[in-house]
């Protein structure tokens, strides 16, 4: 099996993307680091359809696209289960799956996760911009951002045989460990034991750029730092008293006290909470 799959976009779902592990080393041009958020299941969604471990995949959040395919290649999908199905027939995640000219994918209900990751087993005709294809939103690169009626093209490789993973199932009470950040002391010593001991609701603002959580602390004065350097994982508090957690689309300084930083194997877990899904923070 070699030539081209064309993935046709009929729809763009709530937010669809391409993503790979983003812009390491350009922080101190301003330049977040982006790429996918959950990256367990970005490397799984690649290990499945035998690609190098750097490729792009589709980034699916929550309400997948609608995409006709032209050609014939193989695909797999990880992380959230949206409940995938071709040509109204549903199909299964977490393993290698042949696809045909004329199929058809479509996505259902979200049932578990936030995010899907679709891998094409080929070499991506994608442009990239500084290394990577991650999109910058509202920047100068924001083509990987997908839109109706888009087209993306790959070039497909020999066929592999078929391959599944079983993955973790996630915990019903989530745990996310936690260090201290340098300016935890804006927090009272109680108001540090008390935010560990309940769950925390994510709030519906929430993005790849930040995961704000329904919790405000009560700060008896505004507390001004000098603009410092913040990345995935740093959880600062907003003047309201409000904790935001950084994440992959982050900015990369900050002005916001920097009360903890969650513990970067937690990452891929956080990526997969929807609004209103609880966690619970434990100190390390």
């Amino acid at each position: 099996m070699s030539g081209k799959l064309k993935l046709i976009f009929e729809k763009p779902g709530l937010y669809t993307t391409i993503q790979d592990r983003g812009r390491v080393g350009q922080q101190h041009r301003g330049i977040p680091v982006g790429g996918a958020m959950d990256l367990e299941s970005y490397e799984m969604a690649n290990r499945l359809v035998n690609n190098d471990l750097n490729t792009p995949v589709l980034e699916i959040t929550l309400m997948g696209p609608v995409i006709l395919f032209e050609g014939i290649g193989q695909i797999a999908m990880t992380g959230a289960d949206t409940s995938p199905m071709i040509n109204g027939e549903q199909v299964a995640l977490n393993e290698t799956i042949d696809i045909y000219d004329g199929d058809r994918l479509t996505f259902g209900k979200n049932t578990d996760g936030c995010r899907t990751y679709l891998g094409v087993r080929g070499i991506w005709e994608q442009n990239q911009w500084l290394g990577s294809v991650s999109p910058v939103a509202h920047s100068v690169f924001d083509e990987t951002i997908i839109v109706k009626h888009q087209i993306v093209e790959v070039l497909t490789l020999e066929r592999v045989f078929p391959n599944l993973f079983t993955p973790t199932k996630t915990p019903e009470e989530i745990e996310i460990g936690i260090y201290p950040g340098p300016e935890l002391s804006v927090l009272t010593r109680k108001q540090q034991d008390e935010w560990v001991g309940r769950p925390l609701l994510i709030s519906n603002l929430s993005n790849r750029m930040g995961i704000r959580l329904d919790h405000v602390f009560l700060i008896e004065k505004k507390i001004e730092i000098i603009s410092s350097g913040v990345f995935p994982g740093v959880i600062q508090l907003t003047h309201a008293g409000q904790p935001i957690v950084l994440m992959a689309d982050a900015q990369t300084t900050g002005g916001y006290p920097r009360i903890a930083v969650v513990d970067s194997n937690d990452l891929n877990l956080l990526a997969q909470l929807k609004p209103n899904d609880s966690i619970w923070f434990k100190w390390k």
